[in-house]
C-alpha cells in the first residue's frame, strides 16, 4: 500500500468522524494535525486548505454511502427487506450526525449543503429505482410510475432528514 495514500486516507477518515460529530467550522487545521499526531505541514502537504479538506471529506462520505447502499441493493433478498435495510442504514448513519455538522454545512459551507443534497438525491434515485423495479416484479410494490413513487419517497426523506425541519422543530437526528 502506498504510504502517502494511506496517510491521506487516515486523515480523511479522522476528519470524516470529527466533522460528522462536531462540525467543521470551529475545528482548525492545527487541532486536526495535533489529533492525528502529524505536523500542520504534513496536513497541508495533502490538502492545500481546510476548504479542500472539507470537500475531500464529503467525497469520502458520498463514496462510502454509495458503496453501502449498493451492497444492500445487490443482495439476494426481496424488495421490502431491501427497503427496510436502507431505512435502517439511513437511520444508523443519521444518528452519527451532529447538528453542528448540519449547521456548518447550511450556514458556513459555501454551497456544500447544496452538494450534499444533490448527492443524497442521486443516491436515493439510483438505488430506490432498482428496488422499485424489483418490487414491482415481485408484486409487492404497486405498478405506478417510478418517478411518482420516487418523488414520494424522496419527499418523505427530505422532509425529515433536513436541517431546517430538525432545527426549526427542535428535533435531533436521533429522534
Amino acid at each position: 500500500m502506498d504510504p502517502i495514500k494511506s496517510e491521506k486516507e487516515r486523515i480523511l477518515n479522522h476528519c470524516f468522524s470529527k466533522f460528522l460529530g462536531e462540525g467543521f467550522r470551529k475545528t482548525s487545521m492545527e487541532i486536526l494535525a495535533k489529533e492525528l499526531g502529524i505536523s500542520k505541514k504534513t496536513l497541508y502537504k495533502h490538502f492545500s486548505s481546510k476548504e479542500q479538506l472539507i470537500d475531500s471529506t464529503l467525497e469520502v462520505a458520498f463514496k462510502t454511502l454509495k458503496q453501502s447502499l449498493n451492497q444492500i441493493v445487490v443482495q439476494n433478498t426481496n424488495a421490502v427487506v431491501k427497503l427496510r435495510m436502507i431505512a435502517e442504514f439511513i437511520i444508523s448513519f443519521a444518528v452519527r450526525v451532529n447538528e453542528k455538522w448540519l449547521n456548518d454545512l447550511r450556514h458556513h459551507g459555501n454551497n456544500k449543503w447544496k452538494k450534499v443534497d444533490e448527492n443524497r438525491r442521486l443516491l436515493i434515485e439510483t438505488n430506490f429505482s432498482k428496488i422499485i423495479e424489483q418490487g414491482k416484479s415481485e408484486e409487492v410494490i404497486v405498478d405506478r410510475p417510478n418517478l411518482l413513487i420516487l418523488q414520494i419517497l424522496i419527499s418523505a426523506i427530505e422532509g425529515v432528514i433536513n436541517p431546517n425541519f430538525l432545527i426549526n422543530n427542535e428535533f435531533s437526528l436521533k429522534q
